[in-house]
């Protein structure tokens, strides 16, 4: 049996602070996410001294958050484990002087203004972390894997992340639908027994069975259960399903202000175009792609920024007032501050720590950016989110539409094209949207 690899912890001496803790959140951010290491916060350097009794060489990090001077180059030389961890301090721009000559001789420490530590010119704190782990051999937790299998990547991020409480995984229950879904041996009788043991998803779904959006406005009686199964079928209850899971089953933290109800409204938008896109024959793909792969790919593909916005408010915040300000998108504020991992990068993690298949994984880490040849999920759900963006459903109304051309030309669509569509699909997907996620949430 292989022995589990141990936790890597960074250590972080936070001084309270409202700064003190935007700077230690954007700290936890960047070892969680791009290197895979757990954190722990402390409240001051005694604290710090028990954390690495108990902790010892599991530590390979500590950063000093604080707006007070260290006067005892011993304390600096102490969280450096002797010289042998890298240590980052923290501290207004008007202390670096004169810690950096309480630094002298210490070669593992950093020196970091509060006001710089998302600056560029290869100066950001992402940076100097970056430059400092890769002289102690700590390497991004991706790096270097390219080429390896999916199974590969999902055992590395399973190992690492495993108990990280900011990367949640999708719902067991939710894994189990989708793996009877697509499973050629599946039955009826096998996805009753998964959905009947969560009564609050029957109730939901009989809900969303008997409602104009999925079964049509015409019908005269309202379906029992097994009428919904038989006459929807079961890949699209199953993938119905899996939705009223997923969209019960994150709580936001207390201190986020990050709207669900919004992010469910375009996610939902989002597989709706997706639906009326595939069902209509409004664009031409490489292969059909079944009911529950596409609306699940399209419902999850921006779980990266729910994440961020539950677990990094501050962070994300900064994303969407830069996207206010200077009206561009969210993928385009994300490349403007590039400290923050993307909400693709991060949706990549979610998909591998819940082991949810290599094709979503690919569709939610990489619907933004693509090669010249796009697979056709990719496009189907990249052209329906920009399509929802469109028509107003973006995470802040009014988010400006990107379509990539490599999707466009693998499509054969044109902007006159595209334009015809969203006009074609707007009006009649709008009750639609507020329906469902009336229907499904709370």
């Amino acid at each position: 049996m292989n022995k589990e690899p141990e936790k890597e912890y960074g250590l972080i001496v936070q001084q309270g602070g409202k700064a003190q803790c935007v700077l230690a959140k954007f700290v936890v951010l960047l070892l969680n996410y791009q290197y895979g290491i757990y954190t722990k916060l402390v409240g001051d350097f005694v604290e710090a001294a028990s954390a690495f009794r108990e902790f010892g060489p599991q530590i390979r990090c500590t950063f000093i958050i604080q707006n007070e001077r260290v006067r005892n180059p011993a304390v600096l030389m102490g969280m450096t484990r002797r010289d042998t961890v890298p240590l980052f301090l923290l501290v207004p721009e008007s202390q670096i002087a004169e810690h950096r000559k309480i630094a002298v001789g210490l070669n593992k420490v950093e020196l970091c203004a509060w006001e710089g530590f998302s600056g560029k010119d290869g100066n950001s704190l992402r940076q100097r972390v970056a430059n400092a782990f890769k002289m102690f051999g700590v390497t991004s937790m991706l790096e270097g894997t390219e080429g390896k299998s999916y199974q590969e990547l999902q055992q590395l991020v399973e190992n690492r992340l495993r108990e990280l409480k900011s990367l949640p995984s999708l719902p067991e229950v939710v894994m189990r639908i989708m793996k009877i879904v697509n499973d050629p041996d599946g039955s009826i009788k096998d996805l009753e027994t998964v959905l009947f043991s969560d009564p609050s998803i029957v109730k939901k779904l009989l809900q969303v069975f008997n409602s104009a959006a999925m079964s049509g406005a015409a019908r005269q009686k309202k379906w029992t259960f097994k009428e919904g199964i038989m006459r929807l079928g079961m890949r699209k209850v199953g993938a119905i399903a899996a939705q009223v899971k997923m969209m019960n089953s994150f709580a936001r933290p207390e201190d986020s202000k990050f709207d669900l109800r919004v992010f469910w409204e375009h996610s939902v938008g989002c597989a709706l175009v997706a639906d009326a896109l595939c069902t209509k024959r409004l664009v031409t793909l490489k292969r059909e792609i079944e009911f529950n792969d596409y609306w699940i790919a399209a419902l999850l593909h921006d779980v990266g920024k729910l994440i961020l916005g539950f677990y990094f408010w501050d962070q994300f915040e900064q994303l969407l007032n830069h996207m206010g300000t200077e009206d561009c998108s969210y993928r385009t504020a994300e490349m403007k501050f590039q400290d923050i991992p993307t909400h693709e990068y991060v949706g990549s993690l979610v998909m591998l720590k819940s082991n949810a298949g290599e094709e979503l994984v690919d569709v939610v880490g990489s619907h933004h950016t693509f090669s010249t040849s796009p697979r056709p999920l990719a496009c189907l759900v990249h052209l329906s989110n920009n399509l929802i963006k469109d028509m107003g459903r973006g995470y802040i109304p009014g988010e400006p539409a990107e379509y990539d051309p490599n999707v466009l030309r693998t499509l054969g669509l044109n902007e006159a094209k595209v334009a015809e569509i969203r006009e074609q699909l707007e009006e009649e997907l709008e009750d639609q949207i507020n329906e469902i996620v009336e229907q499904c949430m709370g």
